[in-house]
Formats: C-alpha cells, structure tokens, sequence
C-alpha cells in the first residue's frame, strides 16, 4: 500500500506542470525601506521582521520564497496590474481594500504617529492639521491610515512627499515642514542609524493610526487565491507551534543591538 500512494505522488507531482496546478514556490516583493519589517539588507537582499514570518509561513504549508526588492510604492502598482502576486507591509484601508486582497490576520499590528522637532511644545492630531493647515511630511506610496482614519487621501491635508523614511524626517529636523508622519518603529530606527543628523532632534507629538499591516495578494495574479489562502493556513500554524514568538524574539535582539542584517 505505501508502495501505492508513493507512486501516485511522484505520477501527480510529475503532472502538476501540465496540468496548471500552482508552483511550489512564489515571488513576492519586499520593499526596499521599511526596516526592521521588510527592507533591503546590506548585500541587497529581502531581510526584516515580516520577511522572515512570510518565509516561516510558506515553508510551513511547502511553499518557498523568492523576493524582488524594489520601493513599495513600485510593488504595489505591480500587484495593481497582475505583474506581482503579492507586497507587504500593508495597511487595510478602503482604499487597499478596493484594489487588493488581503491575508486573513496581519503580519504585525504598526503605529504611525506624528512626529516634530524636539523643540516643539503640545500636541498634533489629524484633525488639527486640517483646522490649522499644517504641513507634514509623507514617504512616497506609504499609507498611514487604518479602518475609520481619513489621513491618507484626505484633500484637506496638506502633504510634502520625500522618497524615504530618512529623507522625511530629514526634511523635518531642516524646517521643510514643522510635522512628518512615519510607523514608530521604522522611523525609531531610521534616527538610531543616522545619529549624527538625527538623535534627539525629533519626538513624537501625536497618533494617526494603529494599523494591522498585511501581506496583500494582486486580484489579477494567477493563482493568487490559492498562494493567499495557503498563507493563511501557515500562517496559522506559526502562531500556534511558537515559531512566530521565535522570530519575534529574534528581532527584537537584533534591534536591540542595532546588528541589522
């Protein structure tokens, strides 16, 4: 009898090419300036928090990964138009929710916050950049609201757009504007790598969102149900059997000891 099945699954896997099954294995794209949940590493390729769970997920339900890192707002087009089968970090606001699908639960919960000179005094909230007409200072192709916030395509909220996390809060610390918008963490590190230009030149003065960010999967890719659907169960399974825990503990030691990879 194992001689049996064993001879069906090698017939079926010799068949899976011609028959159109989906491949065993997926390209995603990491972008390239969101550390530590998904950027590039110093040989150029796909490292991060939310790398490591996408690759610990599929490897769970049998699936390798590839990743092509290039700038998120690049990745998310490419999705849009069936080029890619999926991007990360995602939030699910109305307007992702439109255009892509989702993963069933977030690869991790963000905060993004309102961030100002360390000289500044009191707070800033969504609503009082569009009493008050502030300018602040976005990255290219980020979004920064969650279900219920209207930040991201909010017309009465004047925007300066730099094309990287670092470059924002550049801007920021020169006067180019008086507040930028950035996920905590990202721009926590973005200052602890760049001190000189900086370290204790910035605080965080307000709240706009506190997302889940997702894997997000092209509605027009082939097969993408399947690879979002085979996510979901491994996914799951990471959760349960501790290994999400592990690469969480993981990280934190490695942000800890600024040795990014």
């Amino acid at each position: 009898m194992k001689r049996v099945k064993l001879i069906i699954l090698l017939v079926t896997s010799l068949l899976y090419p011609v028959l159109g099954y989906p491949n065993a294995s997926v390209t995603i794209v990491c972008e390239n300036d969101f550390a530590p949940y998904g950027y590039a590493s110093n040989q150029g390729t796909a490292a991060g928090f939310s790398t490591d769970i996408i690759i610990a997920s599929y490897q769970a339900v049998n699936i390798d990964v590839n990743f092509l890192v290039i700038p998120y707002k690049r990745g998310m087009y490419m999705l849009e138009y069936g080029r890619m089968l999926a991007c990360y970090n995602t939030n699910n606001d109305q307007g992702n929710l439109e255009k892509h699908d989702f993963a069933k639960k977030p690869l991790f919960k963000g905060e993004m916050v309102i961030w100002a000179r360390s000289d500044y005094h009191g707070e800033m909230t969504v609503s009082q950049l569009i009493k008050t007409g502030a300018v602040i200072g976005t990255t290219n192709g980020y979004n920064y609201d969650a279900p219920g916030v209207d930040f991201d395509y909010n017309d009465k909220i004047e925007k300066d757009v730099a094309q990287s996390v670092t470059l924002t809060l550049l801007k920021l610390v020169k006067g180019r504007y008086n507040f930028a918008a950035a996920e905590k963490r990202v721009a926590l590190l973005a200052i602890a790598r760049n001190p000189a230009e900086l370290k204790g030149m910035l605080k965080i003065v307000g709240t706009i969102a506190k997302p889940g960010l997702f894997l997000t999967f092209s509605k027009k890719f082939p097969d993408s149900d399947y690879y979002r659907q085979r996510f979901n169960v491994g996914f799951g399974k990471i959760k349960e059997n501790g290994i999400y825990r592990m690469i969480e503990k993981k990280w934190d030691i490695l942000i800890q000891n600024d040795n990014l990879p």
